[in-house]
Protein backbone atom coordinates (compact mmCIF):
# COMPACT_ATOMS: atom_id res chain seq x y z
CA UNK A 1 0.00 0.00 0.00
CA UNK A 2 1.05 3.37 -0.98
CA UNK A 3 2.22 6.01 1.51
CA UNK A 4 1.88 9.84 1.13
CA UNK A 5 6.16 10.06 1.13
CA UNK A 6 5.54 7.25 -2.33
CA UNK A 7 3.02 10.03 -3.84
CA UNK A 8 5.43 13.05 -3.37
CA UNK A 9 8.02 11.05 -4.56
CA UNK A 10 6.37 10.50 -7.81
CA UNK A 11 5.88 14.62 -8.18
CA UNK A 12 3.09 14.90 -10.12
CA UNK A 13 1.64 18.25 -10.15
CA UNK A 14 -1.68 18.55 -7.74
CA UNK A 15 -4.58 20.80 -9.09
CA UNK A 16 -4.91 23.70 -7.12
CA UNK A 17 -8.25 23.82 -5.54
CA UNK A 18 -9.49 26.95 -2.63
CA UNK A 19 -11.41 26.28 0.33
CA UNK A 20 -12.28 29.73 2.20
CA UNK A 21 -14.56 30.22 5.32
CA UNK A 22 -15.68 33.33 6.57
CA UNK A 23 -15.27 33.65 10.39
CA UNK A 24 -17.81 36.73 12.37
CA UNK A 25 -15.83 37.15 15.32
CA UNK A 26 -18.41 38.89 16.95
CA UNK A 27 -20.52 35.53 17.20
CA UNK A 28 -17.97 33.14 17.30
CA UNK A 29 -19.24 31.52 14.21
CA UNK A 30 -18.26 30.00 10.62
CA UNK A 31 -19.86 30.10 7.55
CA UNK A 32 -19.73 26.55 6.26
CA UNK A 33 -21.90 24.77 3.06
CA UNK A 34 -23.36 21.40 2.27
CA UNK A 35 -22.63 20.64 -0.65
CA UNK A 36 -25.21 20.09 -3.07
CA UNK A 37 -23.73 18.25 -6.16
CA UNK A 38 -20.39 16.60 -7.52
CA UNK A 39 -17.07 15.67 -5.38
CA UNK A 40 -18.75 15.42 -1.59
CA UNK A 41 -21.88 15.81 -2.19
CA UNK A 42 -24.25 15.60 0.94
CA UNK A 43 -21.03 16.85 3.34
CA UNK A 44 -20.41 20.19 4.89
CA UNK A 45 -17.42 21.85 4.02
CA UNK A 46 -15.76 25.47 3.29
CA UNK A 47 -16.50 27.15 -0.29
CA UNK A 48 -14.16 26.87 -2.80
CA UNK A 49 -13.17 24.95 -5.96
CA UNK A 50 -10.55 24.72 -8.92
CA UNK A 51 -8.30 27.25 -9.74
CA UNK A 52 -8.86 28.19 -13.80
CA UNK A 53 -5.87 28.17 -15.68
CA UNK A 54 -4.24 31.93 -15.83
CA UNK A 55 -5.64 32.74 -12.75
CA UNK A 56 -4.42 32.83 -9.38
CA UNK A 57 -5.23 31.07 -6.59
CA UNK A 58 -6.34 34.61 -4.73
CA UNK A 59 -8.70 34.86 -7.60
CA UNK A 60 -9.75 31.86 -7.40
CA UNK A 61 -10.93 31.64 -4.53
CA UNK A 62 -12.68 35.03 -4.58
CA UNK A 63 -14.33 34.17 -8.20
CA UNK A 64 -15.30 30.33 -6.45
CA UNK A 65 -17.10 31.99 -3.18
CA UNK A 66 -18.76 34.47 -5.21
CA UNK A 67 -20.20 31.93 -7.36
CA UNK A 68 -20.89 29.42 -4.65
CA UNK A 69 -22.37 31.62 -2.18
CA UNK A 70 -23.12 35.18 -3.59
CA UNK A 71 -20.70 36.97 -1.47
CA UNK A 72 -17.12 38.47 -2.22
CA UNK A 73 -14.97 38.88 0.05
CA UNK A 74 -12.45 42.04 0.81
CA UNK A 75 -10.23 41.07 3.76
CA UNK A 76 -9.06 37.48 3.62
CA UNK A 77 -5.36 35.75 4.66
CA UNK A 78 -4.09 32.26 3.86
CA UNK A 79 -4.16 29.63 7.02
CA UNK A 80 -2.98 26.63 5.13
CA UNK A 81 -1.81 24.61 2.30
CA UNK A 82 -3.28 20.65 2.39
CA UNK A 83 -2.32 18.14 -0.16
CA UNK A 84 -4.88 15.44 -0.96
CA UNK A 85 -4.09 11.66 -2.07
CA UNK A 86 -7.26 8.97 -3.01
CA UNK A 87 -5.90 5.47 -3.99
CA UNK A 88 -8.82 5.40 -6.61
CA UNK A 89 -7.75 8.22 -8.41
CA UNK A 90 -7.09 7.83 -11.76
CA UNK A 91 -6.01 9.43 -15.13
CA UNK A 92 -9.81 10.35 -15.83
CA UNK A 93 -10.77 10.97 -13.01
CA UNK A 94 -7.83 13.09 -11.22
CA UNK A 95 -9.13 13.51 -7.39
CA UNK A 96 -5.27 14.39 -6.14
CA UNK A 97 -5.60 18.34 -4.98
CA UNK A 98 -3.43 20.55 -3.63
CA UNK A 99 -5.91 22.68 -1.71
CA UNK A 100 -5.23 26.26 -0.49
CA UNK A 101 -7.22 27.18 2.58
CA UNK A 102 -8.43 31.09 3.21
CA UNK A 103 -10.07 32.43 6.01
CA UNK A 104 -11.94 35.91 5.23
CA UNK A 105 -13.29 37.88 8.00
CA UNK A 106 -14.89 41.30 5.71
CA UNK A 107 -16.99 40.40 2.92
CA UNK A 108 -19.68 42.32 0.82
CA UNK A 109 -23.14 40.72 0.24
CA UNK A 110 -25.17 38.32 2.26
CA UNK A 111 -24.63 35.03 1.96
CA UNK A 112 -27.19 32.76 -0.13
CA UNK A 113 -27.92 29.30 -1.55
CA UNK A 114 -26.91 28.46 -5.06
CA UNK A 115 -27.22 25.53 -6.96
CA UNK A 116 -24.13 23.73 -5.56
CA UNK A 117 -23.89 25.26 -2.22
CA UNK A 118 -26.36 26.03 0.88
CA UNK A 119 -24.74 28.10 3.09
CA UNK A 120 -25.10 27.70 7.03
CA UNK A 121 -23.40 29.35 10.23
CA UNK A 122 -21.94 27.38 12.91
CA UNK A 123 -20.25 27.79 16.18
CA UNK A 124 -16.42 27.46 16.12
CA UNK A 125 -15.94 25.55 19.21
CA UNK A 126 -19.14 23.18 18.42
CA UNK A 127 -18.12 22.37 14.22
CA UNK A 128 -20.88 19.20 13.06
CA UNK A 129 -17.28 17.56 12.35
CA UNK A 130 -19.69 13.99 12.04
CA UNK A 131 -20.98 15.76 8.47
CA UNK A 132 -18.06 16.93 7.18
CA UNK A 133 -15.04 15.31 5.53
CA UNK A 134 -12.94 13.13 8.03
CA UNK A 135 -10.05 14.98 7.59
CA UNK A 136 -11.49 18.17 8.93
CA UNK A 137 -10.68 17.34 12.57
CA UNK A 138 -7.22 16.80 12.28
CA UNK A 139 -7.29 20.70 10.99
CA UNK A 140 -10.07 22.91 11.42
CA UNK A 141 -10.54 23.48 15.02
CA UNK A 142 -6.72 24.68 14.72
CA UNK A 143 -7.38 27.02 12.14
CA UNK A 144 -10.25 28.32 13.37
CA UNK A 145 -8.17 29.21 16.25
CA UNK A 146 -5.82 31.05 14.49
CA UNK A 147 -3.18 28.39 13.68
CA UNK A 148 -1.47 28.20 10.28
CA UNK A 149 -1.09 24.61 8.67
CA UNK A 150 0.52 22.51 6.39
CA UNK A 151 -0.73 18.71 6.24
CA UNK A 152 -0.98 15.55 3.53
CA UNK A 153 -3.63 12.98 3.37
CA UNK A 154 -4.00 9.82 1.34
CA UNK A 155 -7.68 8.37 1.67
CA UNK A 156 -8.75 5.01 0.47
CA UNK A 157 -12.01 3.18 0.06
CA UNK A 158 -15.15 4.58 1.75
CA UNK A 159 -13.43 7.74 2.86
CA UNK A 160 -10.69 6.07 4.87
CA UNK A 161 -7.86 7.81 6.26
CA UNK A 162 -4.79 5.28 5.38
CA UNK A 163 -1.88 8.27 6.04
CA UNK A 164 -1.86 11.96 7.29
CA UNK A 165 0.51 14.63 8.42
CA UNK A 166 -0.12 17.62 10.41
CA UNK A 167 2.52 20.23 10.69
CA UNK A 168 1.44 23.54 12.81
CA UNK A 169 3.60 26.58 10.88
CA UNK A 170 4.89 29.49 12.68
CA UNK A 171 3.28 33.05 12.50
CA UNK A 172 4.96 34.72 9.29
CA UNK A 173 7.06 37.79 10.15
CA UNK A 174 9.53 40.55 9.10
CA UNK A 175 12.44 40.90 7.95
CA UNK A 176 12.70 43.47 10.76
CA UNK A 177 12.23 40.72 13.21
CA UNK A 178 14.37 38.57 12.05
CA UNK A 179 17.18 41.06 11.84
CA UNK A 180 17.01 41.41 16.01
CA UNK A 181 18.14 37.42 15.77
CA UNK A 182 21.43 37.84 16.05
CA UNK A 183 23.24 34.36 14.83
CA UNK A 184 26.79 33.41 15.67
CA UNK A 185 29.36 30.75 14.58
CA UNK A 186 30.64 29.19 17.84
CA UNK A 187 32.95 26.61 18.90
CA UNK A 188 32.02 23.99 21.68
CA UNK A 189 35.20 23.91 23.71
CA UNK A 190 33.92 21.61 26.67
CA UNK A 191 31.11 19.47 27.76
CA UNK A 192 29.85 18.86 31.21
CA UNK A 193 26.35 17.17 32.39
CA UNK A 194 23.85 19.07 33.42
CA UNK A 195 21.87 17.54 36.51
CA UNK A 196 18.16 18.09 35.23
CA UNK A 197 15.35 16.08 34.88
CA UNK A 198 15.79 16.22 30.83
CA UNK A 199 19.05 14.75 29.82
CA UNK A 200 21.08 17.90 29.04
CA UNK A 201 24.26 19.00 28.42
CA UNK A 202 25.85 22.41 29.97
CA UNK A 203 28.26 23.42 26.83
CA UNK A 204 30.93 26.09 26.70
CA UNK A 205 30.90 27.74 23.62
CA UNK A 206 33.80 29.82 21.98
CA UNK A 207 31.99 32.92 19.64
CA UNK A 208 35.22 34.96 19.48
CA UNK A 209 35.17 38.56 20.02
CA UNK A 210 31.75 38.09 21.77
CA UNK A 211 33.41 35.48 24.32
CA UNK A 212 32.77 32.62 26.00
CA UNK A 213 29.19 31.23 26.69
CA UNK A 214 27.76 28.37 29.03
CA UNK A 215 24.54 26.96 27.06
CA UNK A 216 22.26 24.78 28.54
CA UNK A 217 21.44 22.22 25.25
CA UNK A 218 19.02 19.35 25.41
CA UNK A 219 20.87 17.00 23.43
CA UNK A 220 22.25 14.28 25.78
CA UNK A 221 20.59 11.74 24.09
CA UNK A 222 21.97 12.08 20.84
CA UNK A 223 25.50 13.06 20.80
CA UNK A 224 28.02 11.71 23.04
CA UNK A 225 30.76 15.03 24.67
CA UNK A 226 33.24 13.11 21.97
CA UNK A 227 31.19 14.11 19.43
CA UNK A 228 30.10 17.57 20.17
CA UNK A 229 33.64 18.60 21.97
CA UNK A 230 35.42 21.35 19.37
CA UNK A 231 32.78 21.24 17.20
CA UNK A 232 31.45 24.01 15.46
CA UNK A 233 27.62 25.57 15.69
CA UNK A 234 25.58 28.08 15.26
CA UNK A 235 23.92 29.87 18.20
CA UNK A 236 21.58 32.49 18.98
CA UNK A 237 23.55 34.69 20.75
CA UNK A 238 21.06 37.62 22.03
CA UNK A 239 18.58 35.11 23.86
CA UNK A 240 17.74 36.15 27.13
CA UNK A 241 19.63 34.54 29.92
CA UNK A 242 17.37 32.05 31.28
CA UNK A 243 17.75 29.80 34.56
CA UNK A 244 18.04 26.23 34.35
CA UNK A 245 16.69 24.13 37.37
CA UNK A 246 17.90 27.40 39.62
CA UNK A 247 21.70 26.31 39.05
CA UNK A 248 22.73 26.91 35.90
CA UNK A 249 22.60 30.17 34.17
CA UNK A 250 22.07 29.09 29.89
CA UNK A 251 23.46 32.28 27.83
CA UNK A 252 22.51 31.45 24.58
CA UNK A 253 20.67 28.50 22.28
CA UNK A 254 22.44 26.26 19.87
CA UNK A 255 20.26 25.45 16.75
CA UNK A 256 19.09 22.03 15.53
CA UNK A 257 17.19 20.35 12.72
CA UNK A 258 14.95 17.19 14.27
CA UNK A 259 12.20 15.12 12.34
CA UNK A 260 10.60 12.00 13.74
CA UNK A 261 13.95 9.82 14.55
CA UNK A 262 16.54 12.23 14.22
CA UNK A 263 18.30 15.10 15.37
CA UNK A 264 21.11 17.08 14.05
CA UNK A 265 23.44 20.35 14.97
CA UNK A 266 23.49 23.06 12.88
CA UNK A 267 26.86 23.64 11.55
CA UNK A 268 28.84 25.65 8.97
CA UNK A 269 29.98 24.09 5.87
CA UNK A 270 33.38 25.84 6.01
CA UNK A 271 36.25 26.70 8.56
CA UNK A 272 34.42 30.04 9.43
CA UNK A 273 35.67 31.05 12.45
CA UNK A 274 33.89 32.12 16.22
CA UNK A 275 31.74 34.76 16.35
CA UNK A 276 31.51 34.84 12.43
CA UNK A 277 27.65 35.84 11.60
CA UNK A 278 25.59 33.78 10.03
CA UNK A 279 23.08 36.01 8.00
Amino acid sequence: MKSIADYEKEGKKLRDVTLCYLVDKNTGKVLIAMKKRGFGEGKLNGVGGKVKQGESIEDGMMRETEEEIGVRVSSFRKVGTIDFYFVQSSEEKDWNQRVHVFIADKWEGEPSESEEMRPLWAGIRNLPLDKMWPDDKYWLPDVLGGKRIKASFLFGENEEILDHYVETLEESIGINDFAKVDLRVGRIVEVNDLQTKKPMYALVVDLGRLGIRNIAAGIKDRYSKDELLGKRIIVVSNLEPKSIGGMFISEGMVLAAEDDSNLSLLTPEKGIKEGSRVR
